[in-house]
């Protein structure tokens, strides 16, 4: 049977994850779109493979692990003390896995670059190293987005998500202005910087 209610409520809660989509793209690809018109599209290119290589944490550990846990944080939602617990213990998991792939991406730069592009890649490792402490920050934070989605909290998501987005859109102008690809690998890690406490 047709049920209004159950209609409005799908519209109620979608807007929240629509919302969260665009900021989400957004707060992904802004720096990509300002660094391509401001440097041109070889700077582009150096920025967007440092930037690849330093979210491999998020990638690889936070949204496979956040898949993962989401059905199960749903199950377990109406138990606090539990779904408390689960969600820590997720969240060492993840620091941990985070924590490893990022600092070995922060310390050996060079030769990571090296091995996987090839020494014409070089002009990435400055930016390389700061976004690299941007991945680490992003994985920890990712699976806070299962936990408050499980609650059915997608409000939250959307805030945490559009205060990365704002902040980004603040500072990318006028740090690749300043600094080129370092300011926009800055302006990356200053948004999720100010997502942390509001999640």
């Amino acid at each position: 049977k047709f049920k209004p209610n159950y209609l409005k409520e799908i519209f109620h809660k979608g807007k929240w994850i629509t919302a969260y989509g665009i900021f989400n793209y957004f707060g992904e690809n802004g720096d990509n779109i300002i660094v391509g018109r401001i440097l041109g599209s070889s700077s582009l290119g150096i920025y967007q493979m440092a930037y690849k290589i330093s979210i491999l944490p998020i990638s690889e550990v936070s949204d496979v692990i956040s898949q993962v846990v989401f059905p199960v944080y749903t199950k377990i939602e109406g138990n606090i003390k539990r779904l408390i617990k689960a969600y820590l213990k997720t969240m060492v998991l993840i620091s941990i896995g985070a924590l490893t792939v990022g600092i070995f991406v922060f310390l050996f730069p060079n030769e990571i670059v090296k091995l996987i592009l090839g020494p014409q890649w070089l002009s990435a490792v400055p930016v390389l190293k700061i976004l690299a402490i941007y991945g680490i920050l992003r994985t920890i934070a990712g699976p806070s987005s299962a936990l408050f989605l499980s609650r059915g909290k997608q409000n939250y998501v959307t805030i945490m998500t559009f205060t990365r987005f704002v902040t980004l859109i603040i500072t990318i102008y006028p740090l690749v202005l300043m600094y080129g690809m370092i300011g926009a690998a800055y302006s990356a890690l200053i948004s999720v910087l100010a997502e942390l406490p509001v999640i």
